[in-house]
């Protein structure tokens, strides 16, 4: 299989923009990664995340060891920027012109089918407090899950979003902390149907998943666990 035929990227150039971004974290701020080692397998893996900053995907790749790969919206994809960004593996998403008809879930499916290990946060945008919001979860990922029959593992980002929240032009010195989940259980989501309810059940195994590794003062409020079930 040619992994680099729908949506190439340069390796070399992922690794040098990974290593940049170990370096810039590490000058910046104190982190570290839980069981960052434990899927050591050739199947493709869907982290699904919490959001709270910019820093989250810097975290996430230079906690592999394989390259992850995320769906930034295409309007980052300008000039010097979005060119580094197309050659580090980020896949564009088009909301207008041609190619706005593609649909999210069928790109990031194409991504994990052709043997890439992907990155979604099931937020789909930041928390400008950084308490997790199961309410705003989407489904994507679980359909996406279904689909390639790719491992699931939840990942809980602690602390990102003190050292760059929401609005912020500067980045602040704190303590990071990016914890690794075992893989969610998915035998029976895979052997059933695939639908709306199916995919809600699922999704929210893996909204309890990530809110289990995150401390107190992130986890979700029983606000939102109302909203969520609702």
């Amino acid at each position: 299989m040619n992994k680099n035929k729908k949506y190439p990227f340069s390796i070399p150039s992922y690794w040098f923009a990974v290593n940049i971004c170990k370096f810039f974290l590490f000058c910046c701020n104190s982190f570290r990664f839980t069981k960052k080692d434990k899927f050591k397998n050739k199947k493709p893996v869907i982290f699904v995340a919490n959001h709270t900053s910019h820093f989250d995907p810097p975290l996430i790749v230079s906690s592999r060891k394989r390259p992850v790969r995320f769906l930034a919206k295409s309007s980052l994809f300008k000039g010097l920027l979005g060119a580094g960004m197309k050659s580090w593996g980020q896949v564009p998403v088009y909301r207008t012109g041609k190619m706005a008809g593609i649909s999210v879930i069928k790109i990031a499916i194409d991504v994990v089918l052709a043997g890439w290990d992907i990155c979604l946060f099931v937020e789909g945008t930041r928390s400008t407090d950084g308490i997790f919001k199961p309410h705003r979860a989407k489904t994507g990922a679980a359909t996406i899950a279904h689909k390639s029959k790719a491992f699931v593992v939840p990942v809980g980002i602690i602390g990102s979003h003190n050292a760059f929240p929401k609005g912020s032009k500067l980045p602040k010195r704190c303590h990071l902390d990016i914890v690794f989940g075992d893989p969610i259980e998915t035998e029976e989501f895979f052997s059933g149907k695939l639908n709306s309810q199916t995919a809600k059940v699922f999704t929210e195994k893996i909204v309890r998943s990530i809110d289990e590794l995150l401390p107190e003062n992130q986890k979700a409020l029983s606000e939102s666990w109302k909203r969520f079930k609702g």
